[in-house]
């Protein structure tokens, strides 16, 4: 991804933040969300201050926040803002807009919900999403579809995500998924997709929807902290507990 295709990602998140800001809140940019997850932080932050001193807004405050709950971890990094020219981020917004309901701060509006499985739809997916782990000797058959719709499916029934088409996630996971049980190190991944991987595996596979059991059942990650280069990652599939 190139500095103006990041730009343009960050112009993105701001105008949609500030869709969700009132008078009295402030707009929160969410590092972590899919809309900037594949951009680093420190570059996501660079463009900010770079905006900062042509005088287009504020940063109020950075920090970051973890949720836990049985089965997911979320994890934030917040860029709290003051935009202060907003027609000047509008007039460079991309052609292609971010759905609302996959917007930073819908997602971190709607948190609450889903840690603690309040909506029926939750209650649902954590429900079904808790049948199928490792736990039960009834079910130890476990194994993920892939096809054509880049729906991850859990036993061809429970969506764990949808990665975005010709993302660099996408690519990853179709290369994982397409060699099951090889094993590959970052090196060897970002040679044959032609990509650089700034994340580790372990944030990697969380967009993915592998969190918790689903991702310890499925992957096999080693991340090398010497040389982040020689980090191993293996995709498992099917497996049988």
């Amino acid at each position: 991804m190139t500095y103006e295709e990041k730009k343009q990602q960050v112009i993105l998140a701001i105008v949609d933040a500030s869709k969700f800001a009132s008078k009295n809140v402030n707009p929160v940019i969410d590092g972590y969300d899919e809309l900037l997850g594949e951009i680093p932080l420190d570059e996501t932050e660079k463009i900010l201050m770079q905006f900062e001193e042509e005088g287009k807004l504020q940063i109020l405050d950075r920090h970051s926040m973890i949720i836990d709950n049985f089965l997911d971890t979320q994890e934030f990094n917040l860029f709290t803002i003051k935009v202060l020219d907003i027609k000047y981020f509008e007039k460079r917004l991309p052609e292609k807009k971010l759905d609302i309901e996959d917007s930073p701060m819908r997602k971190i509006k709607n948190i609450t919900n889903y840690v603690t499985g309040t909506t029926d739809e939750e209650r649902a997916k954590i429900r079904a999403i808790e049948d199928f782990i490792p736990n039960s000797i009834e079910n130890n058959h476990f194994f993920v579809e892939y096809k054509s719709d880049r729906n991850i499916r859990l036993n061809g029934k429970i969506l764990l995500s949808k990665p975005q088409f010709g993302r660099d996630n996408e690519s990853i996971f179709k290369l994982l998924y397409d060699n099951p049980n090889a094993i590959y190190k970052k090196e060897e991944l970002e040679k044959q997709l032609g990509i650089v991987i700034s994340d580790k595996f372990q944030k990697i596979t969380d967009r993915w929807g592998f969190r918790a059991g689903l991702k310890d059942t499925f992957f096999d990650i080693h991340e090398d902290t010497i040389n982040p280069e020689k980090s191993t990652i293996k995709f498992k599939n099917p497996v049988t507990l």
